[in-house]
């Protein structure tokens, strides 16, 4: 609990945000801090309030009424719609078994959602680069109006940036599950494979992506278990009923009743009384609030990312994509047109380089990913025509136009309104 808190409420002005983009936080942080809240409001109503409350019989004592509430709300209760019967001793009951593990239940799917984000970040940390520091960085930098300092930065985040992308992609893990997964990312089935390894870090991400998906189906699917096969159209259910403002319906839905019954025994004196108690449940109206908007927050967070994904396989597999995304962010024409440049996109940046400066778009701004690309871009040259030439050499070369390096950052920024993100 308190680790889960914890996470939930990491201040984003403290802390920068982690290496994903908002599809990614919309599951496991705002969609985690839901849960949490949910968990939070339903412990403290069942545990310090009163989560149940019984209908005793006239002659039942202050003790006894407080029995029954205890014991009906460990026995568990079973629903009964007010036109039924009470049903006979060995007849079958509709048994509510779940309204005391509602808390854990909101807890467990508060950990569930984050669990693709631990794979994301622990696996990405194998790929060569720390991609939390390459953010972090590049927050330090953007705030920074110090010239020196920023130009420090900026420094620091193309050389990790060049490093990552230029260094052995023989990632040193150790021996065991981690170097088998890695493998299996790694081999010739894998469309994203490469014997460069150029690749690894967009195949994780893209798994992780659908782990957000199966995650949230499976959740669905197992609510819908857990309910009795009564959640798959709860949350339509619970619109209709409450759009033609019919009170009955909504007063006595069986998944999460407030009212019900419960059956006691009580020993007097060596006879056994049974007892049937109509009890009210007040945490139900809270929960069944709760998974109504679960509900189409789960259908709409699947939609999301199901999209999502899609987007971003679009991205892996268009050739063009990759082109007009680099080309969009060089503000200088000349590089747009240089011969270095498919090179620069397919064979130095890769999809990894590519997924690296996108992320670090959707966390920043186009202006930050474009004076990257330029720093990146001046790295590529000197492999190509040698560290050694001077600059109007290196420009002649290429056609690319010399920038001031004072002049850098407000160039790009009068241009920054022209470009496609």
């Amino acid at each position: 609990m308190q680790t889960l808190m914890r996470i939930a409420t990491r201040s984003p002005s403290i802390k920068p945000k982690r290496f994903d983009d908002v599809i990614d936080r919309l599951n496991h942080y705002y969609t985690l801090i839901i849960l949490i809240a949910f968990a939070f409001t339903v412990t403290m109503h069942s545990y310090v309030g009163k989560p149940i409350v019984c209908w005793a019989p006239k002659h039942f004592t202050g003790s006894h009424i407080k029995y029954s509430n205890s014991f009906c709300w460990v026995r568990n209760t079973y629903f009964l719609n007010f036109l039924d019967a009470v049903p006979k001793r060995g007849e079958p009951r509709d048994y509510i078994l779940y309204y005391q593990w509602m808390p854990f239940v909101f807890m467990a799917q508060a950990l569930l959602f984050h669990l693709p984000n631990l794979f994301w970040r622990n696996l990405n940390s194998k790929a060569g680069v720390d991609c939390d520091d390459i953010l972090q960085n590049t927050y330090t930098f953007v705030k920074q109006r110090d010239y020196e300092k920023s130009e420090k930065y900026r420094n620091l985040i193309i050389t990790q940036t060049d490093r990552f992308l230029t260094k052995s992609k023989k990632i040193d893990v150790n021996k065991g599950f981690v170097e088998r997964f890695r493998q299996f990312v790694l081999s010739p089935i894998n469309p994203f494979s490469s014997k460069s390894y150029g690749h690894y870090l967009f195949t994780i991400y893209m798994m992780t992506k659908c782990l957000y998906i199966i995650n949230i189906v499976a959740q669905l699917f197992v609510l819908n278990q857990l309910f009795s096969n009564k959640y798959n159209l709860f949350g339509l259910d619970m619109f209709n009923a409450m759009i033609s403002n019919d009170e009955s319906g909504v007063f006595n839905n069986s998944t999460f009743p407030r009212v019900t019954m419960c059956d006691l025994k009580i020993r007097r004196l060596g006879n056994v009384q049974d007892y049937t108690l109509q009890c009210v449940l007040p945490v139900n109206l809270y929960t069944e609030k709760m998974y109504a908007f679960l509900y189409f927050w789960f259908l709409m967070v699947s939609v999301i990312n199901i999209i999502n994904l899609f987007v971003w396989l679009a991205v892996g597999f268009s050739k063009n994509d990759k082109r007009n995304y680099i080309k969009n962010h060089l503000h200088d024409g000349s590089i747009k047109n240089n011969t270095f440049l498919d090179q620069f996109i397919f064979d130095y940046l890769r999809l990894d380089g590519i997924l690296l400066l996108k992320l670090i778009g959707h966390n920043t701004s186009s202006l930050t990913v474009n004076i990257l690309i330029i720093g990146l871009w001046k790295k590529f040259l000197t492999y190509k025509i040698g560290p050694k030439r001077k600059d109007s050499d290196l420009n002649e070369k290429t056609n690319v136009a010399p920038l001031p390096p004072s002049d850098e950052k407000q160039t790009l920024i009068n241009n920054d309104n022209k470009l496609a993100v």
